[in-house]
């Protein structure tokens, strides 16, 4: 049999997060200690592309494949990002 484990969670970490979203999913979240800015789905919450390690690197090897004509093996996860992001580099 599987253990259910039941964290405690505070009404004021409950209160700490968006008000438009439903209560269970609020408590659900305030119990794995996720915050409202981890929620936040603005572009201004989005990393900068600066952040990403490899990227200008990246981006300029594949113009100059695009240049060449050359192929390029696209490899993504199946989740919903990964799906995303390999349909989009197609």
């Amino acid at each position: 049999m599987k253990a259910i484990v039941r964290r405690s969670v505070s009404e004021e970490q409950v209160a700490a997060l968006p008000a438009d979203m439903p209560e269970l999913w609020r408590r659900i979240f305030a119990a794995r200690g996720v915050t409202e800015r981890e929620l936040d789905t603005s572009l201004q919450a989005l990393l900068p592309v600066s952040a990403l390690a490899g990227t200008a690197a990246a981006a300029e090897r594949f113009a100059q494949a695009h240049r060449n004509r050359e192929k390029v093996l696209i490899i993504g996860d199946f989740d919903a990002d990964g799906a995303t992001a390999s349909a989009l580099m197609m």
